[in-house]
């Protein structure tokens, strides 16, 4: 009986480590996720950011030339 008792209770605790396990495993995706999709929507951000600028300055360059 001590026996079959110490299977339970091997089993509870292998079944225990595993699904904490997966639950790190799964943490860490997801954090890698959010991770990738920040760095995406910085990539886009200073996309959008350096056309404005290049217009920007097409804008100043005809506003000079208009001027003079």
């Amino acid at each position: 009986m001590r026996l079959a008792l110490l299977s339970v209770e091997g089993v509870a605790l292998g079944a225990g480590r595993s699904l904490f396990g997966q639950y790190l495993v799964s943490r860490a995706s997801t954090r890698q996720l959010e991770i990738q999709e920040s760095a995406a929507h910085r990539a886009e951000l200073k996309n959008v950011i350096l056309k404005f600028l290049c217009i920007a300055s097409q804008v100043e360059k005809a506003a000079l030339n208009f001027a003079a």
